[in-house]
């Protein structure tokens, strides 16, 4: 009799259903599981480049170079790779994020909340390296001469300064909102492992 119950069993498609469901849901939480890994290690590389950057690269071309003009110039250098590196960062950023969290958890307000980080981090390098940049470039080029050559009170001059404020409000925010979305990511994937 047990015999006829295990052939039966085994002919049964039922269980192969199961065991197959089973091991697609493995297989999509080890999917989240990885997703989620690279996540962060990609959150935190991109927080800590830009931070590296603002505080320490930039202040240090301008105080080792002997000019302004020349620390500009290699900051300028670093910005345009900077900001194309960090859109795709960014877009591999949210990739990951979709991939680490069941689609439900976006509806949430931690996840809306996090989607919009992740949209400021692609928005500011983009907006930074498409209008910004070029922009400022161009000012440096019809200057013809080092910016602190200009008068304070001259309209290119102020006009580059605006820009140059952009420029570091953009940076600013990205770092804000990397560092901020790499905390949520944090908080989610110790609660997952709880």
């Amino acid at each position: 009799m047990r015999r006829l119950d295990r052939l039966e069993i085994a002919q049964d498609p039922l269980p192969r259903e199961v065991a197959r469901a089973a091991r697609g849901a493995v297989r999509r939480e080890r999917l989240r599981a990885w997703a989620a890994g690279l996540h962060l290690l990609l959150l935190g590389a991109w927080a800590g480049a830009m931070a590296f950057f603002a505080f320490v690269v930039a202040p240090a071309a301008f105080a080792v170079l002997p000019s302004r003009h020349l620390a500009g110039e290699l900051v300028t250098r670093i910005v345009s790779t900077a900001d194309a590196v960090g859109t795709l960062a960014a877009a591999l950023i949210l990739l990951t994020a979709l991939f680490s969290r069941p689609a439900t958890a976006w509806r949430r307000p931690s996840g809306a909340l996090s989607l919009t980080l992740y949209s400021l981090l692609l928005l500011a390098p983009a907006l930074s390296r498409g209008l910004i940049s070029p922009r400022l470039l161009a000012m440096r080029q019809a200057m013809g001469r080092p910016i602190e050559a200009l008068a304070e009170s001259d309209p290119l001059r102020v006009t580059f300064n605006q820009l140059h404020q952009v420029s570091v409000a953009l940076l600013a925010v990205a770092l804000v909102a990397a560092l901020v979305a790499f905390g949520l990511a944090w908080r989610q994937g110790s609660r997952r492992e709880r």
